[in-house]
């Protein structure tokens, strides 16, 4: 009996995940299960917004989790559907709005304080294709990419006013590949030449939380390293191209740099992809009997010692199985050979995926392959012309949907939780020195074993980072509640 309720006890705390750090009570109109909640985090304050049809309420909580106030707002216009980003001034938050094309703009500027809101056109219609929306030191900046190759950037103040810088890359040419003759400008390779938008998805990276593999493998990313925008593309014949453009002095510059040779022949076709960690450009490459994985330092431009295997080899460096996730017929199995490793990794997208503990690096190897189905009701998509994939956000049947350059973490794990992915886990020091000590479950990893527990899907859920933990939200009984978890 004595080790019944220890096991009761056990499951009661697995079950109960980590701190709940605020409950309060909350009513929607127009409470619908495909509706989540959008956070803000400001000054250690946590502002919600609940999607309640043609109507937004607001919630504001203090430092401490305490419930400041509530508030309720319209909708702008029909065609103004997507919030693409916000700022702040003072008690005033501004959410940009846009259209579906993400070319016209306009802002609702609410103040919980006095509980108004209005709403402000902006005097902008780009002509340039929408890229990505971000928030640096209180500005908004919007990213697009013209058909002449000019990447554009509109930087929105507290004010609400905006500034144009250009970056001009229409001289530049890039290759397909490094066998083909024909030269292809940045618009040519990621433009729709049929005026659709983006022909290929852009993966937005955000290295402060985990990233899947289903996010990592996309051969094209976008990276915000405090005042540089660095663009990566992979889909190129054994290199990675590294766009960076600096938002403050309006420089800009592309590096080639070469992924490892792997290919026995010439005509051995190699795969490869990418990852920038700590100002470090990790870099894999694969064929069906060949794998290499290093990084160069983007500082000194050096590179690190050169991890290979082969179809005939033990994979010696892993801290896992060879583990096979997701499928049409199964969740999860292992596989034992390394031909099967190697074979899986050539047939999908090649990805890398990094994640800090105890000053080690638990880095997964593998590759992942989109299924033709999604059974991930979690996630809504909120931008027809970001080149595929999902984002959280308001769903589109309340009438307001939002990208995922609002929230990043939301988006990375709805990534992690609908895998299709073949993979080890890797623990290694900052020179690859291969640590022969347990994988950790990350942040991620205890969150979706809570939410398994649980519920299996939770109404209105967000996650979002807050200090040095993150937040679970949900709605349950009338009632809606945080959760810390962390790292």
């Amino acid at each position: 009996m004595k080790y019944f309720y220890i096991l009761l006890y056990l499951t009661t705390q697995l079950l109960s995940g980590q701190e709940t750090i605020a409950k309060f009570d909350l009513k929607l109109k127009s409470f619908s299960a495909e509706g989540e909640a959008f956070p803000i985090v400001d000054n250690e304050r946590v502002l919600l917004f609940f999607n309640q049809g043609k109507n937004i309420q607001a919630v504001l909580l203090d430092e401490n989790q305490n419930l400041i106030s509530k508030t309720n707002f319209l909708l702008p216009k029909r065609k103004f559907k997507t919030i693409i980003g916000y700022n702040t001034n003072g008690d005033d938050y501004h959410l940009y709005f846009s259209t579906k094309k993400r070319n016209e703009f306009c802002v609702v500027i609410v103040n919980l304080k006095n509980n108004t809101s209005s709403i402000k056109n902006i005097d902008l219609k780009l002509e340039s294709t929408f890229l990505d929306a971000y928030l640096r030191e209180g500005i908004l900046h919007v990213i697009s990419l013209s058909e002449e190759s000019i990447i554009n950037i509109h930087s929105f103040d507290e004010k609400l006013s905006f500034t144009k810088n250009s970056f001009e890359f229409s001289s530049h040419q890039f290759n397909v590949d490094s066998f083909s003759s024909t030269k292809h400008k940045l618009a040519d390779f990621f433009l729709s030449p049929y005026g659709f938008g983006l022909s290929e998805k852009l993966e937005i990276i955000d290295n402060t939380v985990p990233n899947a593999l289903e996010k990592t493998s996309s051969y094209n990313k976008i990276y915000h390293v405090n005042d540089e925008v660095i663009i990566t593309i992979d889909a190129y014949g054994g290199i990675t191209k590294l766009i960076r453009l600096d938002i403050k002095t309006f420089e800009s510059s592309i590096e080639t740099i070469k992924h490892i040779d792997v290919s026995e022949n010439v005509d051995e076709v190699m795969k490869s992809n990418s990852l920038i960690f700590d100002n470090k450009l990790y870099q894999l490459s694969s064929t069906k009997r060949n794998l290499s994985f290093s990084f160069q330092d983007l500082d000194s431009n050096t590179r690190s010692k050169i991890l290979k295997l082969n179809i005939n080899d033990e994979i010696l460096f892993k801290n896992s199985p060879i583990i096979q996730d997701g499928g049409y017929y199964s969740n999860r199995r292992e596989l034992t050979k390394t031909k099967q490793y190697l074979r899986k990794i050539f047939d999908a997208n090649p990805g890398i995926s990094i994640n800090k503990h105890n000053n080690l690096h638990q880095i997964t190897l593998g590759a992942s392959k989109e299924l033709m189905h999604s059974t991930n009701v979690g996630l809504s998509l909120g931008a027809s012309n970001m080149g595929g994939g999902t984002v959280s956000g308001f769903s589109s049947a309340g009438g307001v949907s939002y990208g995922h350059f609002m929230v990043p973490t939301m988006r990375s794990y709805g990534y992690y939780t609908s895998t299709k992915s073949t993979y080890i886990n890797c623990l290694f020091d900052t020179t690859l020195n291969h640590v022969k000590e347990e994988f950790q479950d990350n942040v991620f990893d205890k969150i979706k074993r809570y939410e398994n527990n649980v519920n299996g899907y939770l109404k209105f859920k967000t996650i979002f980072r807050y200090n040095e933990a993150f937040l679970l939200g949900y709605y349950s009984k009338g009632k809606y509640i945080l959760k810390e978890f962390n790292p």
